[in-house]
């Protein structure tokens, strides 16, 4: 049997060859009909055939697609988890290692080392930072994002009958497959 695309394709070639019909004698057109009705009935039950089991395969893509989905969500727990436990055991190394003095521990499977990072700025007041370089001039220690479009309202404005630049209410098309 043919791949989809080609009897999707054979399907539209046999509306052309319909045509051709009309150019017969009358006799030869009830034939020819009968034959072309025959054909494109066999055709019709190959592509919902083909058609079937595309969507079939659909389906099992989907549930694999949700399969690896969900385990990505629960690696995605388990390491925030292991990330977090490394964020406790290094601040309980550190908390040991200063309790008792220790810059550096060295043995033959590891070396250990406390180490004074580069100085950080930490926000304590984010919106009082920000009123005050405002009022200030000092918008060099700010960043600015740049506008977003709000989908929704233009969408109510279009329906609204509002003609807006750059945008427009468009349909798509999908394929349902339960």
């Amino acid at each position: 049997m043919a791949a989809l695309y080609e009897l999707a394709s054979e399907f539209r070639k046999a509306f052309d060859v319909y045509e051709e019909i009309e150019f017969l004698d009358e006799a030869e057109q009830e034939k020819a009909r009968e034959g072309w009705f025959e054909a494109l009935s066999d055709m019709e039950d190959d592509v919902q055939y083909k058609a079937a089991n595309v969507g079939m395969y659909i389906k099992n893509l989907t549930a694999e697609a949700d399969a690896i989905k969900a385990e990505e969500a629960k690696l995605k727990s388990r390491r925030h988890a292991k990330e977090n436990a490394v964020k406790r055991m290094n601040a309980y190394l550190m908390e040991c290692m200063d309790t008792v003095s220790l810059k550096k521990i060295e043995t033959p499977q590891i070396v250990i080392s406390v180490r004074n990072n580069a100085e950080a700025v930490t926000v304590t007041d984010e919106g009082g930072l920000i009123g005050w370089a405002e009022t200030n001039g000092r918008d060099d220690l700010l960043r600015f994002k740049a506008p977003e479009v709000d989908k929704m309202a233009v969408k109510a404005a279009l329906k609204g009958g509002e003609k807006i630049p750059g945008a427009e209410l468009t349909r798509s098309r999908s394929i349902i497959i339960k």
